[in-house]
């Protein structure tokens, strides 16, 4: 009966650190990508990366605008506001520019892991300027 129940012990610590290893191997503040799309009353803007998981070096920023019917929304300035949240002077802003179909894009070079925030702002004519506020993870520091 020891036996057994040393081994039962065994697999029951090998399991707890198996899941401890995978939930460190994960930025614990990523946001999912589910969380990224950000739909409102007037517009839904979908904020993605180029690599999917951003990290240290250069990265393609992309926001999709689209308007509450799914028609993609060209009129609009796009800013992409990137700043490490841990660093208020570390910050990129970049203008970006229409890929069609909604599709604004920005390539930014982060030069150190961990959070960055993103503000993402819109401006479009005759309409009120927004900012749409996403953090990500580029990586461990």
């Amino acid at each position: 009966m020891e036996i057994r129940g040393k081994g039962m012990r065994q697999s029951v610590f090998i399991f707890i650190l198996m899941i401890a290893l995978i939930s460190c191997a994960f930025p614990q503040s990523y946001e999912d990508f589910q969380v990224l799309n950000r739909p409102r009353a007037d517009y839904v803007l979908t904020l993605t990366t180029v690599p999917a998981r951003p990290h240290v070096g250069k990265n393609l920023f992309r926001a999709r605008l689209i308007d509450p019917s799914g028609a993609p929304i060209s009129d609009a300035k796009v800013t992409f506001d990137l700043r490490m949240r841990e660093m208020k002077f570390m910050r990129r802003v970049e203008k970006g520019r229409a890929a069609g179909e909604g599709i604004y894009e920005a390539t930014a070079d982060l030069n150190m892991g961990g959070e960055w925030i993103v503000l993402v702002e819109v401006d479009r004519p005759g309409l009120e300027r927004f900012r749409e506020k996403f953090i990500i993870d580029a990586g461990p520091m």
